[in-house]
This record gives structure tokens, C-alpha cells and sequence, in this order.
């Protein structure tokens, strides 16, 4: 059933996932300066630990670079 929402409604979909960098920008201040960032936002919201984000860093990240 999703596919068929996406098929219909095609175009909004674009414009949800094809945000410009302005937007995205914009969007990484508003989530930093309301939520603490990405990390805070799942231990407080999500619950994971210090320990469980870690794990996911070492499973997601490319050795030698910056987090």
C-alpha cells in the first residue's frame, strides 16, 4: 500500500527528500539549538545509552573520520 501513496502522490514526496542545502542548514541549527543535536535527541527521546550510540558510530562510521 505505501508504493501506491508514493505513486500518487509522487511529486510531494520529491519535495520532502530533496531539500536544498539552505534548508537543510536551517533545519541542523533549529534541531541543535531546540534539541541538543542528534546524539541528545536519542538519549533523551529515543533512550539509548552513551554506550548503544557508540556501538552505532562504530558499526556506521568510516575509521579516520571526523564523527
Amino acid at each position: 500500500m505505501p508504493v501506491k501513496i508514493l505513486h500518487l502522490n509522487f511529486k510531494g514526496c520529491l519535495l520532502i527528500i530533496s531539500g536544498s542545502a539552505e534548508t537543510m542548514q536551517a533545519f541542523l541549527e533549529y534541531f541543535e539549538e531546540n534539541y541538543g543535536g542528534a546524539e541528545e535527541y536519542i538519549r533523551r527521546h529515543i533512550g539509548l545509552s552513551d554506550e548503544d550510540i557508540a556501538t552505532i558510530k562504530n558499526n556506521i562510521l568510516i575509521p579516520g573520520q571526523i564523527p
